[in-house]
């Protein structure tokens, strides 16, 4: 025969609630005692109430608030079910946001690692690049990056929906360039793991997308007297091999240690997309 009263450690190990939780939410009205001892003033808890706790956690992890939780105990059948249909969008919807960034993280993680083997060689390899979301801001001189990286990096931070990573880079024109001091960034990024919603962008702030294909790529760590050589060996590379590829390259920067603060740290990696 089951008992009729849980004690509050015994509620807790049930249903994976500290006590002092269960004590929160007695107090805020959302899941109270079935039976409050007036000696002892210990809480007791009935079995049928590990189907509320399991509801109000589910409840939580899809961030409704404590209120609205107290408000839905109220609710006839139909409003409960309307909520709960509700609810289950708010769910599926975390789960493709969820699946997203997994995909997006292992996808980073496989470029990253293979980046860094392939940066000693420093010689053009041909990759093929799943598609890739990035924020872009338009500068006008080259020696605006750092300023406009950091611009753009606070506006990742500032928003939860967004990733938290320091790769940032650069599009400039894939031309013949004799000195470095020639080159003009079109533009700088930062790369994104998540969709972004329109309204979380200043107006100078655009939201592109990095296509899927195959990339003519070259990776080295940074020094700027062989960015040039660099530079040079891809665009050899594709007159060489007569490869026909799109007007702008993209320059990641990759930082070794994951320190902004650091930039004699950064491995470069150049790519511009074969066009079919």
């Amino acid at each position: 025969m089951l008992r009729k009263y849980l004690t509050i450690g015994e509620f807790s190990k049930l249903t994976d609630l500290p006590s002092r939780t269960l004590h929160f939410y007695d107090q805020n009205g959302v899941l109270k005692p079935v039976k409050v001892d007036p000696k002892t003033n210990y809480r007791y808890y009935s079995v049928s109430q590990i189907l509320d706790a399991n509801l109000i956690k589910a409840f939580k992890f899809l961030g409704v608030p404590l209120n609205q939780i107290e408000e839905v105990q109220t609710y006839t059948p139909e409003e409960l079910l309307r909520f709960l249909n509700k609810q289950e969008d708010v769910l599926e919807d975390k789960i493709r946001q969820i699946n997203e960034v997994q995909k997006n993280l292992q996808i980073m993680k496989q470029n990253f690692t293979q980046q860094y083997i392939e940066s000693a060689s420093k010689e053009v390899y041909i990759k093929t690049f799943e598609k890739q979301n990035l924020l872009k801001i338009t500068i006008r001189e080259s020696s605006e990056i750092g300023v406009w990286s950091q611009v753009l990096n606070n506006i990742v931070q500032s928003h939860e929906q967004f990733n938290k990573q320091t790769i940032f880079g650069g599009i400039l024109p894939f031309e013949s360039y004799q000195y470095y001091e020639e080159i003009k960034y079109d533009s700088i990024f930062i790369p994104v793991i998540t969709e972004i919603e329109d309204k979380y962008l200043p107006s100078n702030i655009e939201r592109i997308t990095l296509e899927a294909g195959e990339y003519a790529v070259i990776a080295f760590a940074i020094h700027s007297d062989e960015f040039m050589e660099m530079y040079n060996k891809l665009r050899n590379y594709v007159e060489k091999h007569k490869l026909n590829v799109a007007s702008h390259i993209y320059e990641y920067f990759y930082p070794l240690n994951f320190k902004m603060n650091n930039a004699s740290r950064f491995d470069i990696e150049l790519k511009v997309k074969i066009l079919k």
